[in-house]
């Protein structure tokens, strides 16, 4: 039962007063029309407005946000933000101690997985791959929030060229069957990364 303390189920009712309360001002006797106009402007932005941004919505992690579209399909890496390109990290941020914090946990991993390799462990190599790449990526960012030539406020936001890739997949399956050139290869699989740097973000903190 403690559960729904956290759902916090209002009906239309409890939701109109709670408008009340925040705004007096806001009527509830005027028709649906009217209504939805009167709220429209004291909006902060309109609905055009808001679709227009690169990033209208962001979920607050451990260590930064993440600017996953949760209205067009659930997380698809169950939480490894430290691996996803969709998150992003600010420089200046306090969570810097929790970026170390975390390293820190990732390297002693890392350093246990080697001594169970060495040991024959079955699965111990898995465990390494996993971890070491995770130590890199946590590695980078702490290089990234020291590098005085950063500014604080920068945006943060890691490549990862391992991760899955419908455009690279499609380019690659052309190569393989020789409708395209090696240079063309090349050169589409490196065309998000220029168009990246063409509008000006920033993926790797440069």
């Amino acid at each position: 039962m403690r559960q729904n303390r956290v759902y916090d189920h209002m009906d239309e009712f409890e939701l109109a007063d709670m408008v009340r309360q925040h705004d007096p001002a806001l009527r509830t006797d005027l028709t649906t029309g009217e209504l939805a106009e009167q709220v429209a402007r004291k909006l902060p932005m309109t609905t055009q407005e808001f679709n227009a941004l690169e990033m209208p919505t962001a979920h607050v992690t451990e260590f930064g946000f993440c600017g996953h579209d949760f209205s067009m399909s659930p997380c698809q890496r169950f939480r490894d933000c430290i691996n996803c390109t969709e998150h992003v990290c600010v420089k200046g941020d306090r969570r810097i101690d929790r970026i170390k914090e975390l390293y820190g946990i990732v390297d002693s991993q890392v350093e246990r997985a080697e001594e169970e390799i060495a040991e024959g462990t079955a699965g111990a190599d898995r465990w390494y791959e996993v971890h070491k790449q995770a130590q890199i990526r946590y590695r980078e960012l702490i290089r990234i929030y020291e590098d005085p030539d950063v500014p604080n406020g920068a945006m943060i936001r890691l490549r990862n060229p391992n991760e899955f890739s419908p455009h690279r997949r499609a380019v690659e399956a052309k190569a393989s069957r020789g409708e395209i050139s090696e240079e063309e290869r090349r050169l589409l699989t490196g065309m998000p990364s220029l168009l990246e740097k063409r509008d000006g973000s920033s993926s790797d903190g440069s």
